[in-house]
């Protein structure tokens, strides 16, 4: 009895936080921070703006692991490719969320191109599905889209929305409703070493808009540092990437000031040694 009261309550949480959470894994280049992953121009862009992957130069193939406030039951794992060529770029994608009981999958592929040496577009589509044990599986497709152009020579602006025709996930019982997501960014280079974004982000499940703040330092060549602030609620936030020949490490951590911390790492290999994309 006592058994099945846990597994009944840790189920309620997680269909409960998966209502509210971003479907989408966050990308510890940005929204695993707290930004909202419109100025997303790395090979995890594929999990935030799509438009971010048409500057990837070479094959990346990558693997990520989330935590939501300590609960293995609220995890997420995630694989992805990024293909370029000289027509498009692009990404596949898979993850799951939640655990044998309840959980989340969804796969996806992007397409983006760089129209000019200043702007990019992409769109990303998703097919979503819900496993909850003894109960029927049910999904949904969602499209995602993004663009991004460069103002300056040290300013860029980007905008990306996710599941703006508002799909849900329907069943014998009831309809839930995704949340759909609507974020802007400023990207400033201050030097060669330092970049500041600033963005602003709009979701459906808020009463509100969060707005976000982020620093990403480069201390070496292997190394960078990144810190972020967002509110509200409030969170802050840091993490680091790792440069070591063909792989690249990232690490952050996200805190909120009622539910506590979440955690992200994910890791990609290059298959060339040049260099290709900026966050």
């Amino acid at each position: 009895m006592i058994k099945k009261l846990f597994f009944a309550t840790l189920l309620t949480i997680a269909t409960t936080h998966s209502k509210s959470q971003d479907y989408i894994f966050p990308s510890p280049s940005t929204t695993a921070l707290g930004l909202s992953g419109a100025s997303d121009s790395t090979a995890w862009a594929v999990f935030a703006n799509p438009s971010g992957i048409s500057s990837i130069r070479q094959t990346i193939a990558g693997t990520g692991y989330h935590n939501v406030f300590q609960i293995e039951a609220l995890s997420t794992q995630t694989a992805f490719a990024v293909i370029p060529s000289s027509l498009i770029n692009t990404g596949l994608t898979y993850s799951r969320y939640g655990n044998q009981l309840f959980n989340i999958q969804q796969a996806g592929i992007t397409a983006a191109r760089a129209l000019s040496d200043r702007l990019s577009l992409g769109c990303r589509l998703v097919y979503l599905w819900r496993y909850i044990k003894n109960t029927e599986t049910s999904g949904t497709f969602l499209l995602d889209a993004g663009f991004r152009i460069r103002l300056s020579e040290t300013v860029s602006f980007a905008v990306s929305a996710k599941n703006p025709a508002r799909q849900k996930i329907s069943d014998e019982y009831n309809d839930q409703p995704l949340p759909s997501f609507l974020s802007a960014a400023c990207i400033a280079r201050l030097s060669p070493s330092f970049r500041l974004t600033a963005d602003v982000m709009h979701r459906t499940d808020y009463s509100r808009q969060v707005y976000s703040v982020g620093l990403e330092a480069r201390l070496h060549k292997m190394a960078e540092f990144c810190g972020a602030v967002s509110a509200k609620p409030v969170r802050l936030a840091i993490g680091a990437n790792i440069n070591w020949k063909n792989l690249e490490i990232k690490l952050a951590a996200n805190h909120h000031d009622h539910l506590g911390m979440s955690s992200t790492a994910g890791i990609t290999y290059s298959f060339s040694r040049k260099k290709g994309g900026e966050r």
